[in-house]
């Protein structure tokens, strides 16, 4: 998980900017909750904290 998908390069890629903007954000919000999924002691408070958002 140390470099970013290249599902977000393939996103970047779209000739649609409205569309280039919303894949990306999704695909950068799920790549941090990996990232702080990976990293905190009790993922399960993480995971209760996520679903308040």
């Amino acid at each position: 998980m140390d470099k970013l998908p290249s599902s977000l390069f393939d996103a970047l890629e779209g000739e649609d900017d409205l569309g280039v903007v919303i894949r990306s954000h999704v695909i950068i919000e799920q790549y941090l909750n990996q990232l702080i999924s990976s990293l905190v002691i009790s993922n399960k408070h993480f995971k209760k904290n996520q679903t308040r958002l």
